[in-house]
């Protein structure tokens, strides 16, 4: 049955790929609703989530916030869709402003490396394709287990000019001459590492198991660090570039790992219902410490 769904899926995804993008969210409005209803595993990680990083929300502002989130979260897998199967011409023609990229340019001109952190906020598909556009980027790629639809995302990333690189240490050494060589890498700065890559730091006020390496990329090569994301509009997507929290700069790593967190608290704050809380952001605990989920 798992192997039959599998295969399915990169046709659905091909299929999608002819829905106007206001048919595909409005699937994905539907997919939400009865995620919220069968009160399944996402349904129950995002309540939990949204009520431990909010605890000043009533039971029933938590309830309201977690439905938005999970159609917002259905939205995102159906716009994904699409752009895998569509041309990059039509991406384009979906981005409908960019705030502050004047600080990306700045900071390109810099010459001394960028990274663009970008949350599980909006929709981060759109992100990789719109930079490497205009500025260039590499960034790391961990195959999917479904050969057929890994060779279709395989192909959409690439298609805009991103240079992808696996997620191992060969990857992180690609990155480190990008970076050197002036040019640009994105990170997925929300994810929970393995222990050996991380430490815990505060996110939202609850220890979360959180990357190193963007403070060792840092520390390395010198480089800056501007936060992005594409946030959903009615008509399309809104980038938006932002400053990072000034202390991840910091040579004390705990430092520059909790002024991570923040700058990424400070992204979502701007449209809390739009990220992934169906995330077990929390799952790796310093021990003697009990599990969230």
């Amino acid at each position: 049955m798992k192997q039959w769904v599998l295969s399915l899926a990169p046709k659905f995804v091909i299929i999608l790929g002819y829905f106007p993008l206001f048919w595909a969210r409005s699937i994905g409005v539907l997919l939400g609703y009865v995620a919220w209803l069968l009160q399944g595993r996402s349904a129950r990680i995002t309540q939990i989530n949204i009520m431990q990083c909010f605890p000043h929300l009533s039971k029933r502002e938590c309830q309201k916030l977690s439905r938005l989130s999970l159609v917002e979260t259905a939205k995102t897998a159906l716009e994904a869709a699409q752009i895998w199967a569509k041309p990059h011409s039509w991406l384009e023609s979906k981005i409908v402003s960019a705030i502050n990229q004047p600080l990306v340019d700045e900071a390109v001109k810099v010459g001394k490396g960028l990274i663009f952190l970008s949350p599980h906020l909006g929709n981060w598909e759109v992100v990789g394709p719109y930079i490497a556009t205009r500025w260039g980027l590499t960034a790391m790629y961990a195959p999917s287990k479904n050969p057929e639809l890994d060779t279709l995302v395989l192909a959409s990333r690439e298609k805009s000019g991103s240079h992808l690189v696996p997620t191992s240490l060969k990857g992180v050494m690609a990155q480190i001459k990008v970076l050197k060589q002036g040019g640009c890498i994105g990170l997925l700065p929300d994810q929970v590492p393995e222990s050996n890559g991380g430490i815990y730091a505060p996110f939202y006020n609850l220890s979360a198991l959180t990357v190193t390496l963007v403070h060792k990329l840092i520390e390395r090569t010198g480089c800056r660090v501007i936060m992005v994301c594409a946030k959903r509009v009615p008509t399309g997507f809104k980038m938006i570039f932002s400053e990072p929290d000034p202390q991840i700069y910091s040579e004390d790593e705990l430092e520059s790992v909790s002024a991570l967190n923040r700058s990424v608290e400070a992204c979502i704050d701007n449209s809390v219902e739009q990220y992934q809380w169906e995330y077990k952001r929390f799952k790796k605990q310093p021990e003697g410490v009990q599990n969230l989920y």
